[in-house]
């Protein structure tokens, strides 16, 4: 086994030598040596070790110490949180223990508190509070009552123990459209039951808000809570995280019948107190005052009876008695129980080694979830042996496919990373295993349609649409292990209803003629002809050669007459020129959607009456939204967008290669210059590239000139070799390929957004830590993509605009004094109706920068007409007529022959 040194900070004053671990294995650690028994007793300062093992069956002599959901098995160590005393006390026992530096001044660290807070948990304002999660939940229902229901499953211990602090009862957020009738799988989702993992609780009340959020306007969401129900019991444990709202590392709930009615470290351990397999196999603690203490007795404690009882009300008993029993393939439902932290998806059994009976299909959705949040997927006792746990439980007492999630890289998770992380590529794999709950057995290991598009989101009856999806085959994280994968075999779509309600397929094409491969791409083209006015939805799937099909993907698609729907139109140009732009229109609903027309910047979309979020984005031009846009029918609503542009430049490095040693932990550094100035607008890492065989003995980060410090890239797919890749925020969520060499553009292990509004121009360096003593291999390049914002206007009105009516009466004059630093130019509009009905203005012409005047020759009709005339400046940022800052209204009764 190899290991690698690890220094203890200088405060800890310890003696350190060489120690045989009493396991028979001479060590080369730098180990802590005793404490004195006074020093013990004076301090109770907590350190983050490591505890390193021979044999990953020596974890169960850890069960009474404060053990991480985190374990190494390469470097052969987990994480744990242990005090002076116990350090002495492992020493004792023959482990070795190294203090982990950076995990214990994270551990350790105090909380900023910005003065300005107003709610969430003190110095971490993402995460809401018990009360402020229950406002929350009761909101949801207030403010959808067709959709949510708030449910009293039970009481916390403090709660139903008389005498004592006021307590919580259990609450489940039950989501589904109550109108919907039929046999609805089930989705169970828990969280919080360790109290001081924060980012739990919040991530299980941000997916409630995403799906009510998304129900009529997203498809997927609206036929999930249409066929599907879904259970949130958003915080398992209040008691105890009231007590982590306050900083304390409080894990267990608070149940003082155990160690001692004021101790921090009294309660129970509501994770292994379930009674399945509750205390049989070391994977517990039976003493009080240990952070694993399972209870008394399966389900001693109140808050674990509830779950249990409520969980065996939703789910049927879809296994038999025996531990070998299987339950059926067809067999509904999943179980998550999120935790945190050390990046995992894990399933039954964490018991034992033996594979579950349905441990094959448990590990193929395991490994599509991991897919989304690129967290490593195993069986649960990979982590190390546990016993009376809620995934072991679910699946082990109802054949419920059961798993647990492990979020982020700390227990008090920063909001950046919470946000920027965890929150983005988790949603979807919450997302998916609701789709999954239907079959989730089978469905699992059939194609996924990654890909659903339609030609437009809106038309008129009798209007062909063309219909494509891309089917995959390929979508799981392979950390360990290969997931089988199959051709696409067949593609089909359904209107309305989807297969299991008595819809119709219609069978979709292979684009390129023929279904031979694991990514396809398929079409059809729908006819609209009979379908009837309003809002449809669109479902495909896919099966693959094995005869798997996959779970769905939905769009809707509207069928409007466009005489009466409301019409968002106008021109998309370039800010300061002017210049027509060929850019790509979009609503926050998927379907309705455009294109400009290239050569005027034009652009019309019919769609549903609804409010509007659009989003206009161009290669090279800063993307642009406006928000909120009202369409009602009969109306049109002029929405014209003047970007600014992007200038993009790549940047290389300097000194590679760059040789990676095989002689000893070490870091390496390899830098690039940025000669250009300006504020990041974005930045991407490109042709990231070089060898060294075990890549999980390496991470990636790169550093700023402003000093700060992004993760690329964590240890990750174990004894593969090499690399070639790109990092972007902006591609798609999912894995990395194992060995990572493919060349494809991957999402980065914390976001690259932390380095945008700095200061681009300087030295950047990329830092990459080897923390073996073995293997080598050398860095061969990496380049940066910068991307800058590039201004070319300021924000400046026409002033004291002025007109006059030539003798004729068949010209308007118009001059205005031009605002001097305008390098936008101006736009003339004029209309019969006045200013408030901009809509049906009509734009005659565009003023170069510089001019202050135009004459609106042959404006007179055959009879009097008055026109109001608009002189709006093409300012920088200028969007609608509301947005000028200044125009001119001008009322002129124009008489043909004067």
């Amino acid at each position: 086994m190899r290991k690698s040194f690890w220094f203890l900070v200088p405060f800890l004053l310890l003696v350190t030598s060489l120690i045989t671990t009493g396991r028979g294995q001479q060590t080369n650690h730098i180990v802590a040596a005793a404490f004195p028994s006074s020093a013990a007793e004076e301090t109770e300062e907590i350190f983050v070790v490591r505890i390193y093992y021979d044999d990953p069956a020596e974890i169960t002599l850890l069960a009474t110490f404060d053990v991480f959901e985190y374990n190494n098995p390469k470097e052969g160590y987990v994480l744990a949180a242990v005090n002076a005393a116990e350090m002495e006390t492992l020493q004792t026992i023959g482990f070795t223990v190294i203090v982990d530096v950076d995990e214990t001044a994270v551990f350790n660290q105090p909380v900023p508190i910005a003065p300005t807070q107003g709610s969430g948990i003190p110095g971490f304002a993402c995460y809401r509070t018990v009360e402020e999660t229950y406002a929350t939940a009761q909101d949801i229902v207030t403010n959808y009552p067709n959709l949510a229901s708030w449910i009293d499953i039970g009481d916390s211990w403090e709660k139903e123990t008389e005498g004592g602090a006021d307590g919580y009862d259990l609450q489940i957020l039950k989501l589904t459209n109550a109108a919907t009738s039929g046999d609805k799988p089930v989705l169970f989702i828990m969280a919080a039951i360790h109290a001081r993992e924060y980012t739990t609780a919040e991530l299980n009340t941000r997916f409630a808000e995403m799906l009510v959020a998304g129900y009529g306007n997203d498809a997927d969401i609206t036929w999930l809570l249409d066929y599907h129900e879904i259970h949130l019991l958003l915080i398992t444990n209040p008691d105890g995280r009231k007590q982590a709202e306050t900083g304390l590392s409080w894990r267990k709930n608070t149940n003082e019948n155990y160690c001692s009615p004021t101790s921090n470290s009294r309660g129970a351990d509501l994770n292994r107190n379930f009674d399945f397999q509750w205390g049989c196999c070391s994977g517990s603690s039976g003493i009080e005052c240990d952070s694993t203490f399972r209870g008394p007795a399966a389900a001693s404690e109140p808050e674990t009876q509830a779950v249990q009882t409520y969980v065996r009300s939703i789910f049927p008993d879809q296994r038999g008695d025996e531990l070998t029993d299987a339950a059926p393939e067809d067999a509904m439902g999943v179980f998550i129980d999120i935790h945190s932290y050390s990046e995992l998806v894990i399933w039954p059994w964490g018991w034992e080694n033996t594979v579950a009976p349905n441990g094959t299909a448990l590990q193929t959705l395991g490994r599509k979830l991991a897919r989304f949040n690129n967290y490593s997927p195993k069986q649960a006792v990979d982590l190390y042996p546990t016993d009376g746990t809620t995934d072991d439980f679910a699946y082990g007492d109802l054949g419920v496919a059961a798993f647990a999630f492990e979020l982020g890289t700390a227990f008090f998770q920063s909001c950046s990373i919470f946000e920027n992380t965890i929150v983005p590529t988790n949603l979807p794999a919450l997302l998916y295993a609701a789709k999954a709950s239907r079959l989730p057995y089978l469905q699992p290991s059939g194609p996924e349609a990654v890909g659903v598009t339609l030609s437009a989101g809106a038309v008129a009856p009798g209007t062909a649409v063309e219909l494509t999806a891309v089917l995959d085959d390929t979508q799981f994280n392979n950390e360990n292990g290969i997931e089988p994968t199959q051709p696409i075999a067949a593609v089909e779509y359904y209107i309305d209803l989807p297969d299991w309600d008595g819809g119709t397929p219609i069978a979709m094409a292979p684009q390129d003629g023929t279904f031979d491969s694991p990514v396809e791409t398929a079409a059809a083209t729908i006819d609209t002809t009979n379908l009837s006015s309003g809002k449809h939805i669109i479902f495909v799937r896919g099966q693959d050669s094995d005869g798997n099909w996959g779970v769905v993907t939905a769009e809707f698609l509207s069928v409007l007459d466009a005489a009466i729907a409301p019409h968002i139109n106008g021109f998309v140009r370039e800010a300061g020129t002017n210049a027509p732009i060929g850019a790509i229109v979009t609503t926050q609903f998927a379907p309705f959607a455009t294109t400009t027309n290239p050569t005027n910047g034009y652009y019309d979309m019919f769609l549903p009456e609804d409010s509007y979020d659009i989003t206009v984005k161009a290669t090279n031009f800063v993307p642009q939204t406006r928000t909120n846009i009202a369409a009602a029918n009969y109306q049109i609503i002029d929405q014209n967008f003047f970007l600014n542009p992007l200038l993009c430049t790549t940047y290389n490095s300097i000194d590679v290669p760059v040789p990676i040693s095989a002689n000893g932990p070490q870091t390496i550094t390899s830098t690039l210059i940025v000669t250009d100035s300006g504020p990041i607008y974005d930045i991407n890492v490109l042709n990231l590239n070089g060898t060294h065989s075990y890549m999980e003995d390496l991470n990636f980060n790169l550093r700023s000139p402003a000093n700060t410090n992004v993760r690329l890239m964590d240890p990750t797919c174990g004894s593969t070799n090499d690399f070639n890749l790109n990092l972007d925020d902006d591609a798609p969520p999912g894995g990395w390929p194992c060995p990572p060499i493919d060349g494809g553009t991957y999402r980065p292990h914390n976001p690259l957004a932390t380095f945008n509004s700095e200061e681009m121009n300087g030295e950047w360096t990329l830092i990459i830590n080897d923390i073996y003593n073995a293997d080598g291999g050398s860095l061969d390049g990496w380049s940066l993509e910068i991307c800058r914002e590039v201004s070319n206007c300021t924000q400046m009105p026409p002033v004291t605009p002025t007109s006059s009516i030539n003798l004729d009466g068949t010209n308007v004059d118009l001059a205005w004094v031009d605002a001097g630093a305008n390098a936008g130019g101006y736009e003339i509009h004029r209309s019969a109706t006045p200013y408030f009905t901009p809509q049906v203005a009509t734009t005659i012409t565009a003023v170069a920068a510089g001019s202050s005047t135009y004459a609106d020759n042959g404006a007179a009709g055959s009879a009097a007409t008055n026109y109001f005339y608009f002189i709006r400046a093409l300012n920088c940022g200028y969007s609608t007529f509301a947005d000028s800052q200044q125009m001119g209204e001008f009322d002129f009764t124009i008489q043909p022959g004067g």
